[in-house]
Order: structure tokens, then C-alpha cells, then sequence
């Protein structure tokens, strides 16, 4: 019986390069591969996993603001290899598909706000916002300019913006008639800029319970954030 076939190298620079060699012509052929099926489009199938729905539980309308529907978690990409199944990845590695169609979310519900979501809003905004103003008007010495005390001042407004501007359930009449060719979205920005001047004013006042008063605005212009676990 013959010996095995064996690999001889001549010296250790002739078996590095040999196996540098090997490695780069790998390589290439991957990259080959990659860019082919880049270009290449492949007719799929999606499938919906029955097995993984959204199901319910005690918290969903906390957690997420609607009640589970049973609506499906993940989906299956099915798609038949004859002609390019040398082009994709082994089993069990991770890929992207990209695919050229619309995609149509789902509606968010409107969910009146709650007392237990209110009082929970309220308590995270006041305690941001009383950050904000040690990290904006306090952080001042007593004798800061008039320039650098406006400074503050704005700064301490944008905070409040920024903080309110997520939990708007829509632009006010004012915001909209002010940007009529605006979107939604920068109606929305100017609102929250308005609304947060008033509320820093009565910060800065005093006199006023802020946690009453952060509680009838929420009432009046904050939203339930509405998020399902699969558009997450």
C-alpha cells in the first residue's frame, strides 16, 4: 500500500507563502461570491413563525400600551437554492436579505393616558427637569453676566423641550397655523418649544405645586407611548 499523499515545502518561506496563498485565493472567491449574489435576486417566500406570537400578559398595556393580539413575532425567509445555494452562507451563520417592497406598519392605537400613567410621567419629567435646571441655571455663579444668565436660561428651556417633545400627542392649533407647510413632526418641535417656556417660567416662580401642575398638562397634551415588542 502507498504512503499518503504529503505537502512538502522547500523551507519555511516557501510553506508561509504557500499557505498566505491559500488564505488570499479564499478570499477572493468569497468577495467573488459576495458581490455575485448581490447582484443576484432571489424569489422568497415569508412565512410567519406560528410557533412565536405575541402572547398575553399582565403588563402589556403597561409595557407596551395595547393588549397582545397574537400578531406573529418573526417570520421565516423561504427560498429555493438550485442555482444559489454555492453563493450563500453555511448553516447557522448569520445573514442579510434586502428586499424591494413596501412595508406597511401597523397603525398605533390611540390609548387615553391613566392615572397610574400620568403619575408615572409626572414624577420622571419633575425630576428631570429639576436636573435640568441644577445642570443649566445653577451651575452659574451669583455673579454671572446678564448675557450668560440668558444663556442658561435657554439652555434650561431646550432641556425642558427636549423632554416634553417625545410625550406630545400632536401639535397644538397655534404650532399648526403658525407652520402650515411644516410636518408633523416640526409642528410638534415648536409646541414643545412654547409649552416649554411656560413650564420653565413656573419653575422658576415658585409658589406652584409642580407635580400638579405637570399632571393637568399631561392630562391635556401627553400621549400613551404605544410601542409592540416586534416594531421595537
Amino acid at each position: 500500500m502507498s504512503a499518503p499523499a504529503a505537502t512538502i515545502f522547500a523551507d519555511e518561506r516557501h510553506r508561509v507563502t504557500s499557505l498566505l496563498g491559500g488564505v488570499v485565493e479564499e478570499d477572493v472567491m468569497l468577495r467573488e461570491r459576495v458581490e455575485t449574489l448581490k447582484e443576484t435576486k432571489l424569489q422568497a417566500f415569508i412565512v410567519s413563525n406560528p410557533s412565536d406570537t405575541w402572547q398575553k400578559k399582565d403588563n402589556d398595556e403597561t409595557e407596551f400600551g395595547i393588549k397582545a393580539d397574537g400578531a406573529p413575532m418573526s417570520q421565516h425567509l423561504v427560498l429555493p437554492c438550485d442555482n444559489t445555494a454555492h453563493l450563500l452562507p453555511d448553516v447557522g451563520k448569520k445573514c442579510e436579505f434586502y428586499m424591494p417592497m413596501d412595508i406597511k406598519r401597523r397603525p398605533v392605537p390611540q390609548v387615553e393616558v391613566t392615572v397610574s400613567y400620568v403619575d408615572e410621567l409626572v414624577f420622571r419629567l419633575a425630576d428631570q427637569i429639576s436636573a435640568a435646571k441644577q445642570n443649566t441655571l445653577n451651575a452659574f455663579p451669583s455673579d454671572a453676566s446678564e448675557a450668560e444668565r440668558q444663556h442658561a436660561h435657554e439652555n434650561f428651556v431646550a432641556a425642558i423641550a427636549s423632554l416634553i417633545f417625545p410625550e406630545l400627542k400632536g401639535p397644538s392649533d397655534e404650532a399648526v397655523a403658525e407652520a402650515k407647510g411644516a410636518t408633523k413632526e416640526q409642528q410638534c418641535l415648536i409646541t414643545a418649544n412654547t409649552m416649554a417656556e411656560g413650564i420653565a417660567q413656573t419653575e422658576l416662580d415658585g409658589g406652584v405645586n409642580m407635580h400638579e401642575y405637570l399632571g393637568k398638562w399631561a392630562y391635556k397634551h401627553a400621549r400613551v407611548r404605544t410601542e409592540p415588542p416586534f416594531t421595537q
